[in-house]
């Protein structure tokens, strides 16, 4: 059986604290692909949304020598349009498993594939493995690694699989975040008065959801009762006691920039399940 060492999993695991806690780098992805990169042992990496029913593709980034942004442009949505099994299988399935384009169609007819012709010529690779981020509305997003000889090993498919559920939640955590500050005026200023992290900001946007523990756990990829930890915190922070409270302290002081919960009965507990 297959074993992972636990620094192969550990080096990402600080790469995403230190994001967290809002010390990351500026782009947090490419430090973050560059360790999936050297964990396993791929040539190149690639963050993308894929939408099966339109044929649509789009890169959002990358790390691998022989891509520019030009040619990516240019392979993303070719990838869909001639079939990728990847872009068709995420696009079409909630499906948190990493799998190959082998797994999905079979090692035949993966070799003999446009897409796999299109992967040597673009990216001199012979396999692919995604490993999925978010879905919604038919449109998957997460990051597709490629292996210049051989398929995945069981080595890696384990270690993808372990780095799923943190790579999905970092995701959540960086577009909430930079949706927050393109609405909210000065957020960040204010969110550092009241002395909250950058999770602890994230919880909050989600409280302003009117998710419950579990629905906010399974967005960031934690679990119910750290979600409760950092409530109590935001609760303490804002000086408030239920979330109703603690989404108007947030409009009041310009957390949030405009009523996000109906107040009224059943909506004030976020242990509600």
């Amino acid at each position: 059986m297959a074993r992972l060492a636990p620094r192969e999993y550990e080096f990402l695991l600080d790469l995403a604290s230190d994001v967290l806690r809002g010390r990351g780098p500026e782009q947090p992805w490419r430090q973050m692909m560059g360790e999936l990169r050297r964990a396993l042992h791929t040539s190149t990496v690639v963050l993308t949304e894929a939408t099966w029913h339109r044929r649509e593709g789009r890169a959002h980034a990358w790390s691998g020598e022989r891509l520019t942004a030009r040619r990516l442009a240019e392979l993303s949505p070719l990838m869909v349009r001639v079939g990728h099994p990847l872009a068709r299988h995420y696009s079409t399935h909630r499906d948190d498993e990493p799998r190959t384009a082998a797994d999905l169609v079979g090692e035949a007819a993966w070799r003999d594939s446009e897409a796999r012709s299109l992967t040597r010529e673009f990216l001199g690779a012979e396999h692919a493995m995604g490993i999925p981020l978010h879905w919604a509305a038919g449109t998957a997003r997460g990051f597709v690694v490629y292996h210049a000889e051989g398929d995945f090993c069981a080595t890696e498919r384990l270690y993808a699989r372990r780095a799923q559920p943190l790579l999905a939640g970092l995701d959540t955590h960086l577009r909430l975040v930079a949706r927050w500050r393109t609405t909210v005026a000065d957020g960040e200023e204010r969110a550092e008065e009241r002395r909250l992290t950058p999770r602890e900001t994230t919880v909050l946007l989600l409280l302003a959801e009117s998710l419950s523990a579990v629905a906010i756990g399974r967005r960031l990829g934690i679990s119910p009762r750290t979600v409760q930890k950092h409530v109590q915190r935001i609760y303490r922070k804002l000086g408030v006691t239920d979330r109703v409270g603690a989404v108007l302290r947030a409009q009041a002081t310009g957390l949030l920039s405009a009523p996000r919960v109906q107040v009224g009965a059943g909506s004030t507990h976020i242990g509600d399940q």
